[in-house]
């Protein structure tokens, strides 16, 4: 199974997964701020290696510039990358018995960079929320219902849709490679490209 040309390719490719998971969030908050904000969001935060709008102190001036904006100013970036998982969802439900191994492995890896925000999300609301409020919930809500419906996709697409190799070849090869690319990303690779 190792030895497959299909395994080499989802290998590489999920190498790649953190790397590009912060290069496309980055990229859409870029534009999304350029297109719907003015830009007002840039000049707060820097676009780094983790992929997440980051800064000490930018993080109150950033909620408070925030109540001047409309509900798709604050939620569109969240839509946006919420479609993307819907509509690859579908995409990889329509290629299931596909023979080409090389289009659904790449849908699967799009589909699982927007899945990786609700995964870290929801890690954090449960592990880490030592006080949960109706105004807390108010913030969150929207990012909470998306992170909870893109892993039930995600949950259907693995129990119900994979076959038995598909399963095999994530915890064989898209874990491991995906732990190696995290861990080169966020130690050596991402801080020397994207400092924060």
């Amino acid at each position: 199974m190792f030895k497959t040309k299909e395994s080499i390719f989802i290998f590489l490719l999920f190498l790649l997964f953190f790397p590009t998971y912060a290069i496309v969030n980055n990229t859409i908050l870029f534009l999304f701020d350029y297109t719907f904000t003015g830009g007002e969001v840039s000049k707060l935060f820097s676009y780094n290696y983790t992929g997440n709008l980051l800064g000490c102190l930018g993080v109150a001036k950033y909620i408070e510039l925030s109540s001047s904006f409309n509900f798709f100013q604050k939620n569109g970036v969240l839509m946006i990358t919420f479609l993307v998982s819907v509509v690859t969802f579908l995409m990889i439900l329509k290629r299931k018995t596909s023979k080409n191994y090389h289009i659904k492995w790449l849908l699967i890896f799009v589909f699982s960079l927007f899945l990786f925000t609700g995964l870290e999300f929801l890690y954090h609301f449960i592990f880490y929320t030592t006080q949960v409020d109706v105004d807390y919930i108010k913030v969150v809500f929207w990012l909470l219902a998306f992170s909870i419906i893109a892993t039930i996709l995600a949950a259907v697409l693995f129990i119900r849709y994979f076959s038995k190799k598909e399963k095999l070849q994530i915890f064989l090869l898209v874990i491991p490679a995906s732990f190696l690319s995290g861990y080169f990303w966020y130690m050596y690779v991402g801080p020397a490209v994207l400092p924060i």
